[in-house]
């Protein structure tokens, strides 16, 4: 029963892509009630509100905004939304995309936001996808709440019956229909709010704009009876544009120092020991925002984060959505992961064969800078390559179940190509925004992980110049930045001997960490002590056994 449903939805993204050809639409609402967003569902925007709020002539914002989900939101009214958000909003410059991929349900869009979402680093992101368990919805919501820092708006369904349309909100009157009334009542709405998403009920003033106007369900409704028409796509953006357009906002936070994102003022804040600024930074992503007028003799700027180049740190790399599995616009490979340091390279996955009665797919891996690299099977749990560059569940494979829904076989030499790309720069060097009023920024680096990382930035030559601002970002809403204490005075550590142990201690307060190395002759290969650090009336101290390796400790920053 499960493979009929997940295929019907398969069908349901088909006839959807007859609706690419479109006509400019020429629609208009009819005279209805004023919709009235919830108070309550708007303060999981309150970022984004801020953020369009406070956009003037001398204060250009830019927002992205990412459209996420299958067949319902590929449809044009992201357009006609946007439209609206551009007349409203005339200071903000508003950078749109449309990822959704028709006919997936929220089962696979769990794992196709993964190459999707992260990398794309949207602002919000407007969200509506159907699925058959709820456990995919929470997969899916946390794939997209732990890679990015946007606010997340979570479309309601529309009318799609008569029954539907008459429905009652009691779910102890069980009914053919009573699915859709748990999913946009009950079930969805609830655990959109855990995850801090914003529920956009378009579905109660959907049903009411048909009642107003003595409207069949169909009237909004392609002959699927499923997908909007053009009136349908006009309503569909008026409602969510209610969520969206200006308004005073009750106690608004600052969007780039709150709990996701935070910003270091260099003005005011950033203390630069000499020609290097360090600190410890929580989250997944940093960017440098540079000063308005930076000269034109501004450094180039080199950076480390956890003592390594940005090169070799596996978390900033990742993979791009895969081309298209055959026949059909799906990506061929869901998700793609890696178990070691990958390369910057194009792979290329080759079909050897695929079994018609068992749905079996044999293929190879070839990268553009690795070579062969070993076959696999779509039946391996999770296959990984000769170097562990590339590892791939087998269930993310998607050609065999691409034939399935279109019953066309793929060429034998049929091929898929992805690409492993390095989310960070290696260094980088202020310029001047001139003439422009919004921050002109790049970004260091973005991270698969979010943790906490030691940032160390430092010029090629010369002073420090050029950079306006330090800004963090936590999609967890941990953002942190703990810059490194700047002293002023010596600190001598306390040592003596008792039992046959070295006993170290340092005041509590004192902000680094005690290191160790035995090569008495070289000054690298410092490390963190092993030993366990004790902590009694605020003095911290560490005992160390005393055998016949002798080793240098040190204090450090």
């Amino acid at each position: 029963m499960k493979t009929q449903t997940r295929i019907h939805g398969i069908f349901i993204g088909l006839m959807l892509l007859c609706l690419a050809g479109l006509t400019p639409l020429k629609a208009q609402l009819l005279p209805h009630t004023p919709f009235q967003a919830d108070p309550k569902q708007l303060t999981y925007l309150k970022r984004t509100l801020s953020l369009l709020n406070s956009a003037s002539p001398s204060n250009k914002i830019t927002f992205r905004i990412m459209v996420y989900g299958q067949s319902i939101s590929v449809g044009p009214w992201s357009d006609i939304l946007f439209d609206k958000l551009r007349a409203s909003y005339p200071d903000v410059t508003f950078v749109t995309t449309n990822k959704a991929i028709g006919g997936f349900t929220a089962a696979l869009l769990s794992r196709s936001a993964i190459p999707d979402v992260g990398p794309w680093q949207p602002d919000l992101v407007l969200l509506h996808c159907l699925g058959n368990d709820i456990k995919d919805y929470d997969r899916l919501y946390r794939a997209i709440k732990s890679r990015c820092t946007a606010d997340v708006l979570v479309q309601a369904d529309h009318i799609q019956s008569t029954t539907q349309a008459n429905e009652s909100i009691d779910i102890s009157e069980i009914g053919p229909d009573s699915i859709w009334v748990l999913r946009n009542y009950y079930w969805l709405p609830e655990l959109a709010n855990q995850f801090g998403f914003c529920w956009a009920d378009i579905r109660t003033p959907w049903k009411q704009y048909l009642s107003e106007n003595n409207l069949a369900f169909s009237d909004l409704l392609e002959v699927d009876r499923i997908h909007c028409n053009e009136h349908g796509f006009y309503l569909t953006a008026e409602l969510l544009y209610e969520f969206l357009k200006p308004r005073t906002i009750t106690d608004p936070l600052d969007p780039f120092n709150c709990d996701r994102i935070q910003t270091r003022a260099s003005a005011n804040s950033l203390k630069w020991v000499g020609d290097a600024w360090e600190a410890d930074v929580f989250g997944n992503r940093v960017d440098i925002i540079y000063n308005s007028n930076a000269s034109t003799n501004a450094p180039t700027y080199k950076y480390t984060v956890d003592d390594q180049p940005p090169s070799q740190i596996a978390e900033f790399f990742d993979f791009d959505r895969a081309s298209p599995a055959w026949a059909i616009s799906w990506p061929g490979i869901l998700n793609v992961e890696s178990t070691r340091l990958p390369l910057e390279e194009r792979w290329t996955l080759s079909m050897e064969s695929l079994d018609y009665q068992t749905g079996e797919l044999l293929y190879r891996l070839d990268g553009s800078k690795t070579g062969y690299d070993g076959s696999g099977s779509n039946f391996n749990w999770k296959y990984v390559s000769n170097s562990g560059r590339v590892a791939i569940a087998g269930d993310s494979l998607m050609i065999n179940l691409a034939f399935i829904s279109t019953q066309q076989k793929p060429p034998l030499d049929w091929k898929i190509y992805f690409d492993c790309v390095k989310r960070a720069v290696d260094s980088f060097r202020p310029k001047s925004s001139k003439g422009l009023e919004s921050d002109n920024y790049q970004t260091l680096f973005i991270s698969n992980t979010e943790k906490q990382y030691r940032l160390k930035l430092k010029p090629d030559s010369g002073m420090p110049s050029g950079i306006k601002a330090i800004r963090v970002f936590s999609p967890s809403g941990k953002a942190r930045i703990t810059e490194f204490e700047i002293v002023t005075e010596p600190r001598q550590l306390q040592w003596k001997i008792v039992d046959g142990s070295l006993f170290i201690s340092w005041p509590e307060n004192w902000s680094g960490g005690l290191q160790s190395q035995t090569n008495l002759t070289e000054t690298q290969g410092w490390t963190p002590i092993s030993e366990s650090v004790q902590t009694t009336n605020a003095t911290r101290s560490v005992l160390i056994p005393l055998n016949a390796q002798a080793r240098l400790f040190r204090w450090a920053q």
